[in-house]
């Protein structure tokens, strides 16, 4: 399978671009440090044009820019789930696997604008499945992951990236039709 995946120079996204090759598939990584800045309109335009050549069988919308998560471009995984979806529809080869979290479940009773993004990719996803069409959508929500952004958090079990990794796997490959897969260390 030839995959497309963004944030994939470290943390969730690292782990998985690694894990999938091993596995043998092509992974191609677009990122920041390759020149791929999502929080910029044209540059996610651009993404779009990339997969629409029919090289990728699988987009994993992994990139979240935590430094701006405070506005807008923190709905960034929602336009580029929307437009690849868009872009793919009626395609029942193709796959996007979006990395959200759970905490767009569990965060109800304080401002959290991490939680608020993460929950509009809940009902994103929920809203295209239920046009009974293509491509697959797979919603990733693990709980707390150990990666830079939540390193500060001492006192909760966390999942590796690697982990993530495994699920996102996992998922790609399962005999069932995966749509939402929420899990937690323990």
């Amino acid at each position: 399978m030839k995959i497309a995946i963004t944030g994939h120079t470290k943390g969730i996204g690292l782990a998985t671009a690694t894990l999938l090759r091993k596995q043998g598939h092509e992974v191609i990584g677009f990122s920041r440090h390759n020149g791929w800045d999502f929080t910029d309109k044209t540059t996610r335009k651009e993404f779009i044009e990339e997969l629409s050549d029919g090289k990728f069988d699988c987009f994993i919308n992994n990139a979240y820019p935590f430094k701006f998560y405070q506005g807008m471009e923190g709905f960034l995984q929602v336009d580029l789930l929307n437009q690849a979806w868009l872009l793919w529809e009626k395609d029942s080869t193709k796959k996007i696997v979006v990395v959200g979290s759970y905490s767009s479940v569990t965060v109800k009773n304080y401002y959290h604008p991490s939680s608020i993004h993460k929950k509009a990719i809940d009902d994103t996803c929920d809203q295209l499945r239920n046009t009974r069409s293509w491509p697959h959508v797979i919603n990733i929500k693990p709980t707390y992951v150990d990666t830079e952004v939540i390193n500060h958090l001492t006192n909760v079990n966390k999942s590796s990236p690697s982990d993530v990794a495994e699920m996102i796997s996992w998922s790609l490959n399962s005999p069932v039709k995966i749509l939402d897969l929420l899990f937690s260390a323990y």
